[in-house]
């Protein structure tokens, strides 16, 4: 793999659940580890609802691995919040246990 190819800065985020004042439980978002990703556009869709404009996209992000990620998780770029819907790694191996990760992602911009 090229390092040059790596240099879109990307969070990975878990879910945390917390109490709030009132006693209910809210889902916050805590990062989990920062990386060096290379983008793979996949997939972008345009479509109007309710008259309003939406775009819709996948894309691929590769990243170095060793990092327990699940689809439980999400991937923030940018200023981009992407719901992560495939984990894919060498050797079908744990993405723990697994050099380079690649995650599929889905998002609204």
């Amino acid at each position: 793999m090229k390092a040059g190819l790596f240099h879109h800065r990307v969070t990975v985020q878990a879910p945390t659940d917390a109490k709030g004042t009132t006693g209910a439980l809210s889902t916050t978002w805590a990062d989990l580890a920062s990386r060096w990703a290379d983008v793979l556009p996949t997939k972008s869709r345009e479509y109007e609802r309710l008259k309003l404009r939406f775009a819709e996209m996948e894309a691929a992000y590769r990243i170095r691995g060793y990092l327990a990620v699940t689809l439980k998780h999400r991937l923030v770029h940018d200023t981009q919040t992407l719901e992560i819907i495939g984990v894919d790694t060498e050797g079908n191996r744990l993405p723990a246990n697994a050099e380079w990760i690649t995650l599929v992602c889905r998002g609204r911009r």
